[in-house]
């Protein structure tokens, strides 16, 4: 009996430092940042999300499509156009990162610094959630799609297999947060 009970002990002890290493080691990494102007596809791990990749079913998140302005009216969707379909949103671009940091910053995250090569006519903008018990760290990244009047969002966990769902969660919080918040926008600007 004290044998059994010694090896349950051992057992544990060994499971929660590997997970503490792991944890360690996810705080070394960074997000992935921007592939040829898109977020980066997730990999064949079920821990990411990414609204970028509508084939990916085992990954794909639907994106949150911005609120155009009143009139309605929508530009020609060009590379050439970029400026006159970001003036076709009912907010800026740079609103939307704004409202995009307050709501990450809100439910705790960490905005991330962004070098120049990420910043530009995608709007990016790159975040941290760390959990608490063991430290894991998960990077999320979001970027405004003014030409098809999206918000793009990627949630990936740096280390392990499963993250027992909760990028998704964490996107879907996320995704709804920004939305009532451009929408209480939206009624003070009536």
């Amino acid at each position: 009996m004290k044998l059994a009970l010694s090896i349950i002990v051992v057992v544990f002890t060994l499971i929660t430092i590997y997970f503490f290493v792991l944890g360690y080691l996810s705080k070394k990494g960074s997000p992935i940042g921007l592939v040829d102007s898109r977020l980066a596809q997730c990999e064949q791990k079920p821990n990411c999300v990414c609204s970028e990749y509508p084939d990916d079913h085992a990954h794909f998140v639907l994106p949150l499509t911005l609120p155009l302005s009143s009139d309605g009216s929508l530009p020609p969707s060009s590379a050439a156009n970029l400026d006159v379909a970001a003036a076709a949103l009912k907010h800026s671009p740079e609103d939307i990162i704004r409202i995009a940091k307050e709501a990450i910053l809100a439910m705790g995250g960490k905005v991330q610094p962004v070098d120049d090569s990420q910043r530009g006519a995608s709007f990016y903008l790159a975040a941290t959630f760390q959990s608490t018990l063991f430290g894991f760290v998960d990077d999320v990244e979001l970027r405004v799609d003014s030409q098809d009047y999206r918000l793009h969002f990627r949630s990936a966990s740096r280390v392990g297999h499963s993250d027992f769902g909760a990028n998704l969660k964490r996107i879907e919080k996320l995704k709804n947060t920004i939305s009532a918040r451009l929408a209480e926008d939206l009624l003070v600007d009536s």
